[in-house]
């Protein structure tokens, strides 16, 4: 399989390279096609960028898995989703995903990725573990979520009520673009990864993987620190539509899945593929 990953970066020398030596380090029986879209910083972004174009041009790293291309697009653009959108519209994998510059992925993620897909043909879309980092690397959380209802994506639920979808950990069939509304994402502000995950629910169950994919990196003057101003953006999104009474005890109720131990999450649960020691498999359920 091939796996295309964009990410886009502005004045972000100072997690860039560890983001880029996530993607580039991956092992596996699968190609990586890296697009990089870089803004015209005013700081040491696009000469770290270039190192590694160099590095990737070199060789150095094509005995780890199937092949690597690297390319960068360094242009002046209306923000970080034009800059994402770039990435989508020329993306050739088969499976897609996007990785902010200060976030990174975990060894061998796009390894279990790629199994998960080719084992199970019904999955298009899936997401792992929400793993949280502090601004050095610090790993201080890792939660399985326990559910990710198309009906309540498409309704705001999550991450208005209930835990968002962590973007970082979340991958899809490249086919799920074919008819992506790209003027609409580019009108998003904060809310755009919620605009992907809302597109995508309409036709597609968004699985579960047991499994630790990427992490957040919490640090300083982040755009997603601005709660308020992220979900006002999403609720424009959903035509702000408001819970039901039937609803709003199926969120409260949903609140409580979402804090039971993960031995009771992936008991019996149809979205949740989980990893069996008997017989050395990833098994759907």
């Amino acid at each position: 399989m091939k796996i295309s990953i964009i990410t886009s970066a502005f004045n972000a020398e100072k997690y860039i390279e560890e983001t880029i030596e996530s993607v580039l380090s991956q092992r596996g029986d699968f190609e990586i096609e890296y697009i990089v879209i870089e803004a015209k910083s005013k700081d040491a972004t696009l000469e770290k960028i270039e190192k590694y174009k160099k590095i990737v041009e070199g060789g150095f790293y094509s005995e780890r898995n199937k092949g690597i291309s690297m390319k960068v697009i360094s242009e002046s653009d209306g923000g970080m989703y034009e800059g994402i959108a770039k990435g989508l519209k020329s993306a050739t994998g088969d499976i897609v995903a996007y990785i902010n510059s200060d976030d990174f992925y975990l060894p061998n993620a796009f390894s279990c990725v790629c199994e998960i897909f080719q084992k199970f043909p019904q999955v298009n879309w899936l997401t792992g573990r929400a793993n949280s980092f502090n601004a050095q690397g610090h790993n201080w959380e890792s939660v399985l979520p326990a559910h990710f209802y198309k009906e309540y994506i498409r309704k705001g639920f999550y991450g208005k009520y209930l835990p968002v979808i962590q973007q970082e950990s979340t991958f899809w069939r490249r086919k799920l673009l074919e008819n992506f509304n790209y003027e609409e994402f580019l009108n998003k502000k904060l809310a755009g990864d919620f605009y992907l995950w809302y597109s995508f629910s309409k036709e597609n169950e968004l699985y579960i993987v047991n499994s630790n994919l990427a992490g957040f990196r919490f640090s300083e003057g982040q755009k997603s620190e601005n709660k308020t101003a992220y979900n006002k953006e999403l609720m424009t999104i959903v035509n702000y539509y408001k819970p039901k009474l039937n609803e709003k005890f199926a969120i409260a109720f949903l609140k409580i899945t979402s804090r039971v131990k993960d031995k009771k999450k992936l008991k019996g649960n149809p979205n949740i593929i989980r990893y069996d020691l008997k017989t050395s498999n990833w098994v759907l359920g």
